[in-house]
């Protein structure tokens, strides 16, 4: 119990941490690695917050950011050009 207890405040204490996912769950839909923006769009609907990362290139790095809900962890989609790249969680 005091092993758990002290897990529990010191991921408190941690600053936000973002992980791997190997999808994102949109209602009964799921967007994977190697989407497009269309799927992601479709699946997912008009992110809260869009960045724009490099280049102005073809092959550009840009971020979409989704709150699926008020007690969910925010979902970081990292798109190169048109395809997901990565998906993240962000815990904090």
């Amino acid at each position: 119990m005091n092993r758990w207890l002290a897990a529990a405040c010191m991921a408190l204490l941690l600053p936000d941490v973002a992980s791997a996912a190997d999808f994102l769950r949109c209602g009964n839909h799921l967007v994977r690695v190697g989407d497009t923006k269309v799927d992601v769009i479709h699946r997912c609907g008009e992110p809260y917050f869009r960045e724009l990362i490099s280049g102005a290139d073809e092959r550009n790095m840009e971020q979409w950011f989704y709150l699926p809900a008020r007690t969910q962890f925010q979902r970081i989609v990292t798109f190169r050009g048109t395809r997901v790249v990565r998906i993240e969680i962000k815990t904090r």
